[in-house]
């Protein structure tokens, strides 16, 4: 299966490390499997903006 690269902006970055543990795993874990899976069921266009994407994570 061919893996897709991720790309996070440097101001996202560092929001995700400022999340305490409980949260921060989660979504480092969800980020890192969209390189495997990027069309993810829980992944939601935003409205009103060109690529870019929510996705939910419960911790």
């Amino acid at each position: 299966m061919p893996f897709y690269k991720v790309e996070i902006v440097k101001a996202a970055q560092k929001e995700i490390s400022k999340l305490p543990k409980i949260y921060y795993e989660p979504v480092r874990d969800a980020v890192l499997q969209l390189a495997e899976n990027p069309r993810s069921k829980n992944l939601k266009k935003l409205k009103g903006f060109e690529k870019t994407y929510r996705i939910r994570v419960d911790p």
